[in-house]
């Protein structure tokens, strides 16, 4: 897997347009992340898995999520083959998520049931719509 961390973190200002974290909030992230990912790495009897786990494939993961590109955009970005790329959303996101879960702040019950809406033809929903401006090239 290509460096790509190290190329974007060279710009603060383009980091955060791509991730929507800061480069000091990626490395808290980071450490939490690692301490997760570290130990569900496969390892033998014989031999710990000691291997590291570098800001790669986290930038992957707060990239993919933030921006959603396709695999094969991806896989350009990062030199390895789309299916490589969808394997390791697969095996880290539930590591990210683990490392994350004191962070995420759910609403009781009664707060959700305040949030929901009631619509005559959709019925009960919940909804939320990202607002980030996301700058795009108009075709020429």
């Amino acid at each position: 897997m290509k460096n790509v961390y190290a190329d974007a973190i060279k710009t603060p200002s383009n980091f955060v347009y791509v991730t929507g974290l800061t480069p000091t909030t990626f490395e808290e992230v980071y450490h939490q992340f690692a301490l997760v990912a570290v130990q569900r790495l496969p390892s033998t009897e014989t031999r710990v898995h000691t291997r590291i786990i570098d800001r790669n494939p986290l930038f992957l993961l707060v990239h993919w999520l933030r921006c959603y590109p396709t695999y094969p955009q991806l896989s350009l970005l990062f030199g390895v083959r789309p299916k490589q790329i969808g394997r390791h959303i697969r095996r880290l996101l539930p590591d990210l998520a683990e490392s994350l879960k004191a962070e995420i702040r759910w609403p009781s019950l009664t707060k959700f049931d305040q949030q929901l809406c009631r619509h005559p033809a959709i019925g009960c929903f919940v909804g939320s719509i990202d607002g980030t401006r996301q700058r795009i090239q108009r075709p020429g």
